[in-house]
């Protein structure tokens, strides 16, 4: 790493004087500012810690300026950078990493308090997650049992055409009696062909690294609206990278594809799911892909 470079009696004395001030900071600002100073203190620049840490050069002025919030793809990201960075200019990851928990809870604990509300969150999700599995499990059983009755109620109309076929050759029917009869045998098939087409979103593997569902459609439309705080995006439509950044509460963006869209959601809580017009309430869970296919 890059602080063995640093002669080691300064390495000492500067990490003992860290560890002592870094106890006194209460906020992101002032986290990043002795960051800098850390690094400025042993002479190292910006793009020497970029090369070492392969960390972008926004992201590192981030860091330093104490906008943890520019950072995407939430607290995960933002740990892992603070441990880079620190083991870069000398200073124990383990100690940055615990008083940027503190900060945070402190941050969490003043949000709590100024608005009550927020801590029944948790449960409102947890129900509303519930009631979409339901609403799935439902709309499962209905396709299932539709599609017997579809299967044997065709079946059934394409055997009686042929009983009546011949009783109306025996009996002379004129063409008209004929195609009054085979009415329903165009009608049954594309009406119930439609109602099929409206309900048919499959999820078919949900792990906590990716979530894919199959989109029995002619293309794949996805809308995600933020419902609060913010959420970092990046979408890659058919193959091709297609947007990347950050949405805040009540922002909505909608992507289509003809075969394959791939969503990155930093924040899944905060995220409510469209699928080709049908709402899937408020995602939950952690970081990752959210992959939708077009069923053949």
């Amino acid at each position: 790493m890059l602080f063995l470079l640093l002669p080691g009696k300064y390495k000492t004395e500067g990490g003992v004087k860290m560890n002592q001030s870094i106890q006194e900071i209460n906020g992101t600002k002032e986290l990043g500012n002795f960051l800098r100073q850390a690094r400025e203190e042993k002479g190292i620049q910006q793009e020497l810690i970029q090369q070492v840490t392969k960390i972008r050069m926004k992201y590192l002025q981030a860091i330093e300026n104490g906008e943890f919030s520019a950072i995407p793809g939430g607290d995960v990201y933002v740990k892992g950078f603070l441990k880079s960075y620190a083991e870069a200019v000398g200073l124990e990851p383990s100690t940055i990493l615990q008083q940027y928990k503190k900060i945070s809870a402190t941050k969490i604990s003043e949000t709590q308090e100024e608005n009550p509300i927020s801590s029944i969150e948790p449960s409102d999700n947890e129900n509303i997650n519930t009631m979409i599995n339901f609403k799935f499990i439902g709309v499962l059983v209905l396709i299932i049992v539709f599609g017997v009755l579809l299967f044997y109620g065709v079946k059934f109309f394409q055997n009686k055409p042929a009983g009546h076929l011949n009783t109306d050759m025996n009996h002379q029917i004129t063409p008209p009696m004929q195609s009054t009869d085979s009415i329903p045998q165009t009608n049954i098939p594309e009406e119930t062909s439609t109602q099929t087409k409206k309900t048919m979103v499959e999820l078919v593997e949900d792990t906590p690294e990716k979530t894919v569902y199959t989109v029995w459609d002619k293309i794949i439309e996805v809308n995600l609206e933020i419902t609060r705080d913010r959420c970092w995006i990046s979408v890659k439509k058919d193959g091709e990278a297609a947007y990347e950044g950050t949405l805040r509460s009540g922002d909505t963006k909608s992507w289509t594809a003809s075969e394959e869209l791939v969503i990155r959601v930093g924040n899944p809580p905060v995220v409510k799911l469209k699928i080709n017009g049908q709402d899937f309430g408020v995602m939950g869970g952690k970081t990752r892909n959210i992959i939708f296919k077009r069923g053949d």
